[in-house]
């Protein structure tokens, strides 16, 4: 096969139509940006949960606790039965360990600094003996606060959950729509040159040398649409951290940096895998019907 012809080809069934590319583009874009999404939110989720699996309470320390205060507290706590372990953690190592993991430069470092004390983290026998552990520590002086740590885990799980089951709703209906819009869009362009293709045809041309422009074309667009989709989830991950850090600031665990990278050869492969399957149905069914009716390709 001819590069040259292939790649020329393939420019013209792009501009064909170019409303129904553009919106087939965009269609594509939103359903791999939401499906890319949903699992980024998922990967979160599992991240959040490995590393507060270990921790069900944090007893916070008051920033000017005494050390005799601090050592009551620990002892109170190991006398408790519904205590298995516990480790404590100065608000320098909390602090140190939260730039670890988002860096010098992130915009709730004061919030994290002033929220970071001395603290014990807690695990318990069974996570449902929060408020029995409450009750034992009762008004202890030097206590800031006793934080339901698996409590805040699982509503902020359910929260991310939520949000990413209903991407994956969202991704699956977009998808519909793109591989709707990819099929139609290459059907109307194989129609309107159906007199060439018969002429193809006479001379020798297989089905793959005809349809090749149309898969290829829809290939390109399902490509083009995952670069756009790492845009938009640069966007939107910078969004979602600035929504949700306020609420969750000590739950969440980034993601390593280069995650959403990862995602764009998955994103390209599932979107050029899509659009060149439907262009490949669509053409492939048109040649059929005029296989069956050759007075219809003249």
């Amino acid at each position: 096969m001819r590069w040259r012809y292939l790649l020329a080809e393939t420019v013209i069934v792009l501009r064909r139509n170019v409303l129904m590319t553009l919106a087939a583009l965009v269609t594509v874009t939103v359903a791999l940006t939401l499906l890319a999404g949903s699992l980024l939110l998922y990967l979160e989720v599992g991240s959040m949960q490995r590393a507060h699996h270990h921790v069900d309470v944090t007893v916070q320390l008051r920033p000017d606790v005494r050390e005799g205060q601090r050592a009551t507290i620990a002892a109170a706590l190991r006398s408790s039965p519904s205590v298995v372990a516990i480790r404590f953690e100065s608000g320098r190592e909390a602090l140190k360990r939260f730039q670890d993991q988002w860096g010098s430069a992130h915009d709730a470092l004061e919030e994290a600094r002033r929220q970071l004390t001395d603290s014990f983290q807690v695990q318990l026998a069974d996570s449902g003996q929060y408020d029995t552990l409450v009750a034992r520590l009762g008004s202890q002086p030097g206590i800031q606060r006793v934080i339901d740590q698996r409590h805040d885990v699982d509503s902020a799980s359910a929260h991310l959950s939520s949000i990413r089951t209903g991407a994956v709703v969202v991704s699956l209906l977009m998808t519909l729509a793109a591989a709707v819009l990819v099929g139609n869009m290459s059907r109307v362009a194989a129609h309107v040159r159906r007199s060439e293709f018969s002429v193809m045809r006479l001379v020798g041309a297989s089905n793959w040398y005809i349809q090749a422009p149309f898969v290829l074309g829809s290939a390109l667009i399902g490509i083009s649409a995952s670069l756009l989709g790492l845009a938009a989830l640069k966007i939107g991950k910078s969004l979602f951290v600035d929504v949700y850090s306020q609420e969750f600031l000590l739950l969440f665990t980034p993601l390593p940096k280069n995650t959403v990278l990862l995602m764009v050869p998955l994103m390209a492969a599932i979107g050029a895998t899509m659009t060149g399957a439907m262009a490949l149905i669509a053409s492939r069914s048109l040649l059929r019907s005029q296989r069956r009716e050759p007075w219809a390709m003249v």
